[in-house]
């Protein structure tokens, strides 16, 4: 699969719109990350951290809110599924980070 940081990120945010390409990439930068470059499995820790910036910068938007209501779903359960969302993302940055430290504990302790 070759995908960029930025279609990665996209798919992530599973097609939520409200910000512009060039906003979505000062969000991957400021988690080191290039949208340009291709996406590597080691870049996913980084990918997620944009996500949940993402994610939280548009929970804490209310003109973002207010564009959102749409006759299936209130604002309220627009904010209950972003809210979800946002949780997703952490508990899998959290995961993955612990996965991390841990194989890096286990090469120190094995070399």
């Amino acid at each position: 699969m070759n995908m960029t940081n930025f279609e990665v990120l996209r798919t992530e945010l599973k097609g939520l719109q409200g910000y512009e390409p060039n906003e979505l990439e000062l969000y991957l930068y400021n988690n080191d990350l290039v949208g340009s470059e291709a996406y590597d499995k080691m870049n996913r820790i980084g990918i997620l951290q944009t996500t949940i910036d993402v994610l939280s910068s548009m929970a804490n938007n209310q003109s973002y809110f207010a564009d959102k209501q749409h006759e299936d779903m209130s604002i309220s359960g627009f904010g209950e599924v972003l809210q979800n969302r946002i949780d997703q993302a952490e508990t899998q940055l959290r995961k993955l980070k612990a996965e991390k430290n841990n194989s890096s504990t286990f090469f120190l302790f094995n070399s």
